[in-house]
């Protein structure tokens, strides 16, 4: 990995590395083998990615909520 990589070209680069695990079969350790990575370096990747993801949906879970709350409210102010 280059020494100065920007934050962004370093999360694009292990997207694509999980990714390719993902597609692999094969197990962490062989394709952390073959790929000259350490495992906990994986599946710290793998991990950060999770909770990125779940913050994101539960992000969308509470704007839509909040969104239908405001309709539920709109159409009752108006409904009178």
């Amino acid at each position: 990995m280059p020494e100065h990589m920007s934050r962004q070209e370093r999360h694009d680069l292990w997207r694509e590395r999980i990714g390719s695990f993902y597609g692999s079969g094969l197990s962490a350790a062989q394709y952390c083998a073959e790929h000259g990575l350490k495992p906990h370096q994986l599946w710290y990747w793998v991990k950060r990615f999770r909770d990125e993801a779940s913050k994101a949906r539960n992000l969308r879970l509470y704007l839509s909520s909040h969104k239908m709350q405001a309709s539920r409210l709109r159409n009752m102010c108006y409904s009178w």
